[in-house]
C-alpha cells in the first residue's frame, strides 16, 4: 500500500468517514457481560445485562441458565431474535466478578478481562454482520472502550489492503459517557499509532511522515516547530548529520511539537525518540526491517501520546522532539566529533544507534523539562530476556518509576525496570572527549551501559529510557504512556 493511500487511511480513520451508520436494526449488536460463577453463586449478568434481561422479560437469564454458561473469560454465546429490540446478543465471559491487582503478574486482572470480554464481543458480532455495535461497560467503561475498538480495528490492521467497513462501537448505557469517550479515544491514538509505524516501506520518507504528522498534530491546536539541516550544522548536530544518507533527495529534520495543557510558567514533559527510514538493497530489508520498523515506531508513539493529550485536554505542558532522516547501511560511518560547549564536553560517535544522544541534549537544554522521556528500541538480547509481555525501563527516578509501574497495571502492560548499576558505568573520556568505542559491545550490557552514559549527562533531571523493541502489536505502549502522563499531572513539578 502506498503511503498517500495508507496515511488517507489514517486520517479518515479521525473523522470516521470510514464506519458503518445504519438504522437497520437487524443489523445492530449487543454485547453483554457475564461473571464467572464460584462455589456459593451462579454465573451473573452485568447489571447493563440486567436490565437488558428485564425487558426481555428474563429471557437472557433462562437461556444462560439453560445452556450452562459458566462466565469464564472470552467464553460465551451468540443470541438471535430473542426481542424486537435486541435482534443480535453476544453473551460473553468476564471471569470473576471480585477479581482485581495481582502484584506477582504486574496487572489488574479485573480490566484486563474486561478489555478482552468486550474485545471478544465485538469481534463477534462483526463476524455476524453487525453495522452498529454497542457495548456493555462491565463496571469499567473506559476498559470496554479500549477492547471493543482495537478489537474492530485488529483485522484491518493486518491487512491494510481490507477496504471493508468498520462497525460502528456505541456504548450502552448513558452513565459514565466520558469515561466511554476518553476510553475510545485513547484506543483510537493506539491506532494510528501502529498505522504510522506499519507504513514504513519505500515510499516512506521523513518528509512524508513530517507532513503526516503535522496535519493531525495541527488539529488539535499544537504548537509545530521544524528544524532544518543548516540549523543542525549551526548547532552542531553532527553525529545525527552523519548517518544521514548523503544522496537522498530529501534533508534530515527535527521536528519539534509543544501541547500546553497548563500554566506556561510549569516545565513541559519532553518526549523523545528517533525516526529512521531508510533506502537500501532488499537485504538490507530483510535483515534490517524490524529494528527500523521500531525506530518509527518510536516516533508514531510519541505522536500518538502528544495528540491524545491535547485531545483528551490533559492539565500538562509536554514538548516533543523527533529527528527523522534517511539512512542507508551500506554507508560507511566515520566517526564524527559533536561540539557542546554548554559543558566543555566533545561526542566522539561512531555507533549510529547513539547518534541522536546529542538531540537528546539539545531538548534538555531548549526546554528545561521537568522529565525527558526517551523511547527507544531496546537491543534484541535484553528484549529477549523480558519476552514480549513485558516493556523494560532505565530510570534515575524512583518516583517515576513506580508511576510507570502503575500506569502498566492500569494499561495491561507489564513492566520492568532494568538496572543502572555502577558495573555498566565504563564511559571513558580523554581530554574532555566522551567516545563511544569505549564501550564495550557486549551482549545485554550496550543499553545498559548507554543508559548510564545519559544518566552522567542528564545528572539533575528525571529521566526514563522507554523500551519498545519486539512489541508483538506496535503502539501496544501508547496507552501505558497516556495513563502515566494523566497520573503526572497530579502529582508536584
Amino acid at each position: 500500500m502506498s503511503f498517500k493511500r495508507c496515511f488517507g487511511l489514517v486520517k479518515s480513520t479521525f473523522l470516521r468517514q470510514i464506519r458503518f451508520n445504519s438504522n437497520d436494526q437487524s443489523k445492530h449488536g449487543f454485547v453483554i457481560g457475564i461473571f464467572e460463577d464460584d462455589d456459593s453463586n451462579s454465573p451473573k449478568l452485568t447489571p447493563i445485562g440486567e436490565k437488558v434481561d428485564d425487558i426481555c422479560s428474563g429471557g437472557l437469564s433462562e437461556i444462560v441458565n439453560g445452556c450452562e454458561i459458566t462466565g469464564q473469560l472470552s467464553k460465551g454465546i451468540i443470541l438471535k431474535n430473542i426481542h424486537q429490540e435486541f435482534k443480535n446478543i453476544a453473551i460473553v465471559g468476564v471471569g470473576p466478578e471480585d477479581i482485581g491487582l495481582d502484584e506477582c503478574g504486574m496487572i489488574d486482572e479485573g480490566l484486563e478481562n474486561v478489555r478482552i470480554a468486550a474485545g471478544v464481543g465485538a469481534r463477534c458480532l462483526q463476524r455476524h454482520g453487525c453495522d452498529v455495535i454497542f457495548v456493555d461497560s462491565m463496571d469499567f467503561p473506559q476498559q470496554a472502550a479500549v477492547g471493543s475498538t482495537l478489537a474492530m480495528w485488529q483485522e484491518k490492521l493486518d491487512n491494510m489492503e481490507n477496504t471493508s467497513l468498520l462497525p460502528r462501537i456505541q456504548f450502552l448505557d448513558h452513565n459514565d459517557e466520558e469515561e466511554w469517550r476518553s476510553g475510545e479515544f485513547k484506543a483510537e491514538s493506539q491506532i494510528l499509532s501502529r498505522f504510522l509505524t506499519e507504513i514504513l516501506n519505500s515510499e516512506l520518507t521523513a518528509l512524508n511522515f513530517l507532513e503526516g504528522a503535522v496535519d493531525i498534530l495541527m488539529r488539535y491546536g499544537i504548537t509545530v516547530n521544524t528544524r532544518s539541516e543548516n540549523w543542525m550544522k549551526f548547532t552542531a548536530l553532527n553525529s545525527f548529520l552523519r548517518i544521514t544518507n548523503p544522496i537522498s533527495k530529501e534533508p534530515p529534520v527535527i521536528l519539534e511539537a509543544s501541547y500546553w495543557g497548563t500554566d506556561p510558567k510549569e516545565r513541559p514533559v519532553v518526549l523523545y525518540a528517533k525516526g529512521i527510514t531508510f533506502n537500501a538493497d532488499d537485504d538490507f530489508h530483510c535483515c534490517c526491517y524490524d529494528k527500523y520498523c521500531t525506530s518509527m515506531a518510536g516516533a508514531a508513539l510519541v505522536i500518538a501520546v502528544l495528540q491524545a493529550s491535547a485531545g483528551l485536554r490533559l492539565p500538562i505542558n509536554l514538548s516533543v522532539v523527533i529527528p527523522l532522516c534517511s539512512y542507508t547501511a551500506n554507508m560507511s560511518h566515520c566517526t564524527n566529533i559533536d561540539n557542546k560547549p554548554s559543558n566543555k564536553t566533545s561526542f566522539l560517535i561512531s555507533d549510529p544507534d547513539r547518534s541522536g544522544m546529542k538531540t537528546l541534549l539539545y531538548a534538555q537544554y531548549a526546554y528545561k523539562p521537568r522529565l525527558i522521556i526517551d523511547i527507544r528500541a531496546l537491543e534484541a538480547e535484553i528484549d529477549g530476556t523480558l519476552e514480549d509481555g513485558i516493556t523494560g525501563i532505565f530510570s534515575n527516578s524512583c518516583e517515576m518509576w513506580k508511576e510507570f509501574k502503575i500506569a502498566g497495571w492500569i494499561t495491561g502492560n507489564r513492566m520492568r525496570r532494568l538496572p543502572l548499576w555502577q558495573l555498566y558505568d565504563r564511559v571513558r573520556f580523554n581530554n574532555g572527549i566522551f567516545q563511544d568505542t569505549s564501550i564495550p559491545n557486549q551482549q545485554g550490557f550496550v543499553h545498559a551501559i548507554s543508559a548510564k552514559i545519559l544518566n552522567q549527562f542528564l545528572p539533575r533531571i528525571d529521566w526514563v529510557q522507554f523500551g519498545i523493541y519486539g512489541e508483538k502489536m506496535p503502539g501496544r505502549s501508547t496507552l501505558t504512556l497516556i495513563q502515566f502522563l494523566y497520573q503526572l499531572t497530579t502529582l508536584k513539578p
